[in-house]
């Protein structure tokens, strides 16, 4: 089969002006080949699909990972049972796709209504000035507005104050907060950090009444002008 270049070369001599025969004798090519490829482009090479041992066996690897089998060596083996003769690694590059999908799945966004949620993180900065130094953060879901505010205290005096200031800055209150805030802000001068995700601050019902009750109260005071 000719290849493009000599498909091309074939084209370039004859606009030139030569001959059937001088081309063929210059391109070392038969004059059938080149009164073909005169009158035709080459078709583009088609790769055959590759067959593979596993090929028979995909239908039922694809239920077993379906009902949770997702170990490359166990699925191997009961293929294995059933009459499979290839090797391990024909089963890892079946399943490798799938795991991306699986991956791909574990991380789609979460998707809220404009004013539905915020969510809210106060973690630990380091030191300044000798002190502690904090940020308090919150971003409204729907939009990712960011609202961030940096205070040496981590208390509820403190949560109050930011959290007005962060209604105020959005212009409004969202229905819902979302929590992933340091369990000291449950108690006033407490000095623990970093973040904690919202299900292990929901672990205390005291810490998670406090909290909301400060939402509560931020919310009123933003909407009354009082703070």
């Amino acid at each position: 089969m000719l290849r493009l270049e000599g498909f091309m070369e074939i084209q370039k001599l004859h606009a030139d002006g030569l001959s059937v025969s001088e081309m063929a004798r210059q391109l070392h090519l038969d004059r059938k080949t080149v009164r073909k490829y005169l009158q035709q482009a080459p078709r583009e090479y088609e790769r055959k699909p590759k067959i593979w041992k596993v090929d028979p066996f995909r239908i039922y690897l694809r239920e077993r990972w379906e009902h949770g089998v997702r170990n490359a060596s166990r699925l191997f083996r009961e293929i294995q049972k059933r009459g499979y003769p290839g090797a391990l690694t024909q089963v890892k590059k079946v399943v490798r796709p799938w795991r991306t999908e699986e991956r791909e799945r574990a991380f789609v966004r979460f998707e809220t209504a404009a004013g539905e949620q915020a969510q809210m993180d106060w973690g630990h900065f380091g030191n300044w000035d000798g002190r502690r130094l904090y940020g308090f953060a919150l971003t409204l879901c729907w939009s990712r507005m960011l609202f961030v505010e940096f205070t040496q205290r981590q208390d509820i005096e403190t949560l109050l104050n930011c959290m007005v200031h962060a209604f105020r800055y959005f212009g409004g209150v969202t229905a819902t907060i979302l929590a992933a805030i340091a369990e000291a802000a449950t108690a006033t001068d407490t000095q623990a950090t970093g973040s904690v995700t919202s299900a292990a601050y929901a672990e205390s019902a005291t810490a998670a009444a406090i909290f909301s009750a400060t939402v509560s109260i931020a919310a009123t005071l933003t909407e009354a002008g009082l703070a």
